[in-house]
């Protein structure tokens, strides 16, 4: 019996160890920056500047809309 909690307690204390740092960071200043070049882009072609919205709208990820 001793013998299991004595395991069962280093089987923890090493979980405690090997865990990861939480919480995990969130990268934001990416996600502004791609809000960011997408209103820019909107911009750009609502004043038909195309060839600049183009080069924006190709910097962003594609997403399954």
């Amino acid at each position: 019996m001793i013998r299991t909690l004595a395991k069962t307690a280093r089987v923890f204390l090493l979980g405690l160890l090997v865990q990861p740092t939480w919480p995990a960071p969130v990268p934001f200043p990416q996600t502004e920056s791609l809000a960011l070049k997408s209103q820019r882009a909107k911009q750009f072609m609502a004043e038909g500047k195309f060839v600049e919205a183009i080069t924006l709208y190709r910097e962003l990820p594609i997403t399954p809309g």
